[in-house]
């Protein structure tokens, strides 16, 4: 049976701590549900020689949060990010469908593999909490993955304090497929994929091909 576990409350902890979920978790199976959602500034931290699985994530704080990705964190299923910073230097593995509805943040040197689909529409940056990092985060669009950019007129990969940037790795399909406006793409582009605009104007300002 599927078991869906909440984070506690607004205090730092470790994804592998039982007490911090309710029910006592942790979660790390295929039936798992995991939320992240409870307002304030707090870090849900994986260790480095931590890794987890999950059937979905919901991580929609509207507070200052952070998921510490040290180790790793595998989604199997949908994925919900609105609001929080993800932070490197580990790996975030998404499978799924992935719907960035909200202020989002990528942060610390994370990688991103996607082999699912992602719906963003929504601004999501760079090293917003970590404003000096030095480490650059990727994303790295696998062949069966769609990154889909759902709206106008907001940053996808910008870099606010000019910190360490974000590349883009497109092996799969980057494409804008809603509104008539522009998204600006400020990531590094690196494609051996497919980008495609069927609305609007998609800007990479972020240099690349």
């Amino acid at each position: 049976p599927m078991a869906t576990y909440g984070w506690k409350s607004a205090v730092d902890g470790d994804w592998a701590t039982a007490a911090d979920w309710s029910p006592a978790g942790p979660p790390n199976a295929a039936t798992a549900d995991a939320t992240i959602a409870v307002d304030g500034a707090y870090t849900v931290t994986i260790a480095t020689a931590e890794s987890f699985l999950v059937d979905s994530l919901t991580f929609a704080p509207t507070g200052a949060a952070v998921l510490a990705l040290n180790g790793k964190l595998t989604v199997g299923g949908p994925m919900l990010w609105s609001g929080g910073d993800v932070a490197g230097p580990g790996t975030l593995t998404t499978t799924g469908t992935t719907t960035i509805s909200g202020w989002s943040y990528i942060d610390g040197g994370l990688t991103w593999i996607n082999s699912g689909t992602v719906l963003d529409s929504y601004n999501i940056y760079d090293d917003y909490r970590l404003t000096t990092s030095a480490l650059t985060n990727t994303v790295s669009n696998q062949a069966t993955g769609v990154f889909n950019i759902t709206a106008d007129g907001f940053s996808a990969f910008y870099n606010l304090f000019q910190s360490a940037p974000t590349v883009f790795v497109n092996a799969g399909l980057l494409e804008k497929t809603a509104g008539t406006g522009t998204v600006n793409f400020y990531a590094a582009l690196n494609n051996t994929g497919t980008v495609k605009v069927t609305s609007g104007i998609l800007g990479l300002d972020g240099g690349g091909i």
